[in-house]
C-alpha cells in the first residue's frame, strides 16, 4: 500500500506526523485501516502506544489493552462521578507514570466497538498525570476503525444509567472527545475488493441503502441447503459461538481420522482471555483449518484468514494444502507476544516489553467462525449464515470479508430488516464525507501547531504557578522554619519577576506580531532571528535561577513540612529544567519536531535533586533572647550536623533552640521540660547543652535562683493532638481532619488550641481576625467566664472549639509565672 498513491491515507500521514490535531480514521472494509496503523507504528517520529478494546484486537494490533494500560475498572464510568477511593486503589507506579508523560500519539484501533465512557475513563487518567486543564491531558489520539462493523457492547441496565450521561454510546459521544477539534478521514480506495459492482453493493449493505434491485442480486447468492465439495474451503460465518462451535465439533467428529491433542506453552504473563487460538487445539488429517497469523518469513506461504486442509498429522508435524496451492505447507509452531510499553531512560524511546508469550500452532478450526471473530480476516469463500445477527453491522462485516461477489453462500435469504444500520451512526458518517479536510485546512493546521509550540515556549505561568505554591508553603509554615529559609524563597522571586516573567510578558506581543504573518512560523528567517536571540538570554536567566534553587533548604522541625517543601522544590525545578531544556533545543531556530523531543527529553532527563539539608548562613532570628548563646547553639548543632550525617533539625528543633535560650535550663529536671527534649536527646546531648547554659549564665552573671524561675511548665502534647497538628500542618482544614480521623470537627479544634496555647499554631491560620476580637474583647472584660458563658453570650454564634482557640491565644500571650 503506497502513501502517495493514496491521498486520503497521505493526507492522515500529515495529520499525524505535523500537527497535534486528533484523528478519526475509518473506511470500509479491506481500506487499508490495519495497515496504516502498521506504517505509523514504524514511522517513529512520534512516541506512541496502541491500545485496543479487546485482548485478541490487542494482540494483533501489537499492543495493550485499554483496561490494562489505563488500569481501569471494568463496569462503566460516570463522567464526575466521586472517584478518590478508586483512583487510590488504582495508583500507577513510577514507571507507569513516565510513560504516559511521555506519549506524543495514542492509537485507539477498532475504535467503533470503545463506549463514549470508556474513552472519557481514559481522558481522566491522561489529565491526572499530564495536563489537568486539556481533554486527553492533550496527547494526539488517532483512532482508527469502522462504525458500520462492530458496535460497542452496552447491556441495557448499563445503558439506563449511561443515558443521563451520554446521548449515544458510540465513541464520538465522549464528552472529552467533543471538547476537541478532531479531523475525520475516510479511506476511499478498496484494496480487499476488485470488482467495483461488488463493492458497490457492499456500500449500500453499509449505508442501509440496499433497493429491490440490489436486494435481489444480493440475495442471488443464496443456496438453500449448500453443501460444499471437501476441496472448495468454504468457511461459515455465523451470528453466535454457540452455533461456530457446534458447526466445527461435528465436522470433525465426522472425519474417520486418530485425534491429536496440541498443548500451548505459554510463557510469562499471558491472560486467558487474549488468547489468539485454543490452549489445546484437537485436529483430525482432513480437518478444515484456518491460518490465524501471517507468515513473517520470506516465501509468505500463508496469511491472516487463509483456509486449508489438514493433509497429515502426527505429533511433531502438521501438513496444510490449501486451495491452488502446488504443495503443503509444514506449519510450525509460532509465537505471540503479551507487550507493556516501557520508557527507555537512554533513548527516550517508548519500547515494547515483553510480559509473555503464547507459543501454538498458528491454526484453529474453520468449519466456522463467528462475525465477530472474522473482522480483519479476508476469505475467498464463505457461507453466511447471518439469519440471528443481532448487533448493527453484522451483516455487513459478514459480507465483506469475502474478496469477490461470486465466493459468497447465503444460508438464509437476507432481507432490508436484518441489514442494520444505525441511524446515529448514519449521520455521523454523513457529516464526515461532508467535512473532509483539505490542503488548506491541513496547511492551517500545521501553522497552528507550530504557533502554539512557540507560544509556549516564551509563557513561564508553569513556573510561575509552581513558585507561588512553594512562598505559600514558606509562609504557612514559617513557625517551623529557619528565618533564612523563607527568606531565600522571597529574594528568588524577587529576582524571578524582573529576570523572568517580566521580559517574557513584554515579549509576547513581539511574537504575536511575527505570528500574524502569513508566512509559517518556521520559515518566516526574521522570526527565526528573533528566537535564537530570546532562546539565548532565557537559558541564560533560566540557568541562573535554576541553580540558585538548589540553596534551598527543607530544614524544618516537622517532617510533613520538609516534605511538603521538597515536593514544591521538586515542582519548580523541573518547570525551570523542562524551560531550559526547551530553550536549547531551540539554539538554531525553531521547529516543532525538535522542540517537542527537546521538551519531553527534560521532563524525562529530570531528576529530583537532593535538596539542602544544611542550613544556609546562620542567621540568628529577630527578637530572640540572648542572641550570642543561640549562634552557639547554631554552631553547635551545625558541628553536629555534619559529624552524624543528619540534618540540623534531627539534631534540636528549631522550636527546641528557642526555648533553650528563653529558658536557660541548666540542670536535666530543667533541660527534660523543654519542648523537644526527650530520653534520648537528653541522653545524647544534654551534657554538651548544658554545659553551654552554664558557661553563659556564668559570663553574664546569671543567677542559678533565677535561671530556675524561668523553667517551663508547659503541658505534653498527646498523640491524638499531634497527630491533628501534623495533618492541619500538612495543609488540611479541620474539616477534612475530622473527617479523617473520624472525630468532630470541635474535637479537632480543641486538639489545635493546644498548639495555639505553645505559640506553635497562629490562630489566624485557622479564624478569621474578626471572630478572635470578637471573642477577645468579651473575655478582657470577663476573664473568669467558662466557654459556656461565653457560647450563651454569643447566642451559639460561635462554638466550643473556636471559643477554646481563642482562649488558648489569650494564655498564650500571658507572662508565665
Amino acid at each position: 500500500m503506497d502513501l502517495q498513491t493514496n491521498p486520503e491515507l497521505e493526507l492522515a500521514f500529515e495529520y499525524v506526523r505535523n500537527t497535534d490535531k486528533s484523528l478519526f480514521l475509518t473506511g470500509k472494509a479491506g481500506s487499508g485501516k490495519t495497515t496504516f496503523l502498521h506504517q505509523v507504528k514504524a514511522d517513529g517520529r512520534k512516541r506512541l502506544a496502541v491500545v485496543a478494546p479487546t485482548g485478541v484486537a490487542a494482540i494483533n494490533a501489537g499492543g495493550m489493552t485499554i483496561h490494562s494500560l489505563f488500569q481501569l475498572p471494568f463496569g462503566i464510568y460516570l463522567p464526575g462521578a466521586e472517584r478518590s477511593e478508586a483512583n487510590r486503589q488504582r495508583r500507577f507506579a513510577g514507571e507507569k507514570v513516565r510513560l504516559i508523560q511521555g506519549l506524543d500519539l495514542l492509537v485507539i484501533d477498532e475504535i467503533s466497538m470503545v463506549r463514549a465512557d470508556t474513552l472519557d475513563a481514559i481522558d481522566e487518567v491522561l489529565r491526572r498525570y499530564r495536563n489537568p486543564s486539556s481533554p486527553f491531558g492533550g496527547v494526539q489520539l488517532l483512532m482508527i476503525g469502522d462504525l458500520h462493523q462492530l458496535p460497542p457492547v452496552v447491556r441495557n441496565e448499563d445503558w439506563d444509567v449511561l443515558s443521563r450521561y451520554y446521548d449515544t454510546p458510540y465513541f464520538f459521544g465522549s464528552r472529552a472527545l467533543q471538547q476537541i477539534d478532531y479531523v475525520s478521514i475516510e479511506l476511499k480506495h478498496i484494496y480487499r475488493q476488485a470488482d467495483p459492482a461488488f463493492i458497490a453493493l457492499l456500500n449500500k449493505v453499509r449505508d442501509n441503502c440496499l433497493d429491490d434491485d440490489s436486494l435481489r442480486t444480493l440475495n442471488s447468492r443464496f443456496v438453500p441447503n449448500f453443501q460444499p465439495s471437501r476441496n472448495d474451503a468454504y468457511i461459515t460465518l455465523t451470528a453466535t459461538n454457540a452455533t461456530a462451535q457446534e458447526i466445527n465439533a461435528t465436522s470433525l467428529q465426522q472425519l474417520n481420522e486418530p485425534q491429536h491433542a496440541f498443548q500451548a506453552e505459554i510463557v510469562g504473563e499471558f491472560p486467558a482471555s487474549s488468547y489468539p487460538t485454543e490452549q489445546t487445539l484437537e485436529f483430525k488429517k482432513g480437518a478444515q483449518v484456518m491460518f490465524i497469523k501471517n507468515d513473517l518469513q520470506p516465501q509468505r506461504r500463508y496469511f491472516n484468514g487463509k483456509i486449508g486442509r489438514i493433509t497429515h498429522i502426527d505429533d511433531e508435524l502438521i501438513l496444510v494444502r490449501c486451495p491452488g496451492d502446488d504443495s503443503s505447507i509444514a506449519v510450525a509452531r509460532d509465537e505471540w507476544p503479551n507487550v507493556k510499553y516501557s520508557l527507555n531512560e537512554e533513548t527516550k524511546q517508548i519500547e515494547e516489553q515483553v510480559l509473555g508469550m503464547f507459543i501454538q500452532y498458528p491454526l484453529k478450526l474453520a468449519w466456522a467462525i463467528t462475525i465477530h471473530k472474522s473482522q480483519g480476516l479476508t476469505f475467498d469463500r464463505a457461507i453466511v449464515d447471518a439469519q440471528a445477527a443481532f448487533a448493527h453491522g453484522q451483516v455487513y462485516v459478514a459480507l465483506s470479508r469475502c474478496r469477490s461477489f461470486e465466493g459468497i453462500v447465503l444460508r438464509s435469504r437476507i432481507n432490508a430488516a436484518s441489514v442494520k444500520t444505525d441511524p446515529i451512526v448514519r449521520g455521523f458518517s454523513e457529516n464526515i464525507e461532508n467535512s473532509r479536510p483539505d490542503q488548506n485546512q491541513l496547511q492551517e493546521a500545521k501553522r497552528e501547531f507550530q504557533a502554539a509550540l512557540l507560544r509556549e515556549l516564551f509563557r513561564f505561568h508553569v513556573v510561575q504557578k509552581a513558585l507561588e505554591k512553594l512562598l505559600s508553603t514558606y509562609s504557612q509554615h514559617a513557625s517551623a522554619l529557619p528565618p533564612e529559609s523563607v527568606h531565600c524563597a522571597h529574594a528568588f522571586a524577587e529576582r524571578a519577576k524582573p529576570q523572568l516573567f517580566d521580559i517574557a510578558t513584554k515579549f509576547a506581543p513581539q511574537l504575536a506580531e511575527y505570528l500574524r504573518e502569513e508566512v509559517m512560523p518556521e520559515q518566516n528567517e526574521a522570526l527565526q532571528v528573533r528566537v535564537r536571540k530570546a532562546s539565548a538570554y532565557f537559558t541564560e536567566t533560566t540557568t541562573k535561577l535554576l541553580r540558585d534553587t538548589e540553596e534551598f533548604s527543607t530544614v524544618a522541625d516537622n517532617q510533613q513540612v520538609a516534605a511538603a517543601l521538597a515536593t514544591q522544590l521538586k515542582v519548580l525545578r523541573l518547570a525551570l529544567f523542562v524551560k531550559l531544556g526547551c530553550f536549547a533545543g531551540c539554539e538554531k531556530g525553531f521547529s516543532t519536531t525538535a522542540y517537542s523531543r527537546a521538551k519531553i527529553n527534560a521532563e524525562l532527563d529530570f531528576r529530583t535533586p537532593r535538596f539542602a539539608t544544611q542550613q544556609g548562613p546562620l542567621v540568628v532570628p529577630k527578637g530572640v533572647p540572648h542572641p550570642v548563646l543561640y549562634r552557639q547553639l547554631l554552631e553547635w548543632r551545625q558541628q553536629e550536623s555534619q559529624k552524624n550525617g543528619k540534618t540540623p533539625t534531627e539534631i534540636l528543633p528549631n522550636a527546641t533552640l528557642k526555648e533553650l535560650v528563653t529558658y536557660l535550663p541548666t540542670r536535666p529536671t530543667q533541660l527534660r521540660e523543654i519542648r523537644g527534649i526527650g530520653k534520648a536527646r537528653l541522653r545524647r546531648y544534654g551534657g554538651e547543652i548544658m554545659a553551654m547554659m552554664e558557661n553563659y549564665c556564668a559570663a553574664q552573671q546569671l543567677s542559678q535562683d533565677a535561671i530556675a524561675t524561668m523553667t517551663p511548665e508547659r503541658p505534653r502534647a498527646s498523640q491524638t493532638q499531634t497527630h491533628s497538628f501534623a495533618l492541619f500542618q500538612a495543609g488540611k482544614g479541620v474539616a477534612e481532619i475530622a473527617a479523617e480521623r473520624g472525630l468532630s470537627p470541635s474535637t479537632i479544634e480543641g486538639h489545635l488550641s493546644h498548639f495555639i496555647g505553645l505559640g506553635e499554631l497562629d490562630i489566624h491560620a485557622i479564624l478569621d481576625r474578626d471572630t478572635v476580637a470578637e471573642i477577645e474583647q468579651f473575655l478582657a472584660a470577663n476573664p473568669a467566664a467558662a466557654s459556656a458563658a461565653v457560647k450563651a453570650h454569643f447566642e451559639d454564634k460561635y462554638g466550643y472549639g473556636e471559643i477554646t482557640m481563642v482562649m488558648s491565644h489569650i494564655r498564650k500571650a500571658q507572662p508565665r509565672s
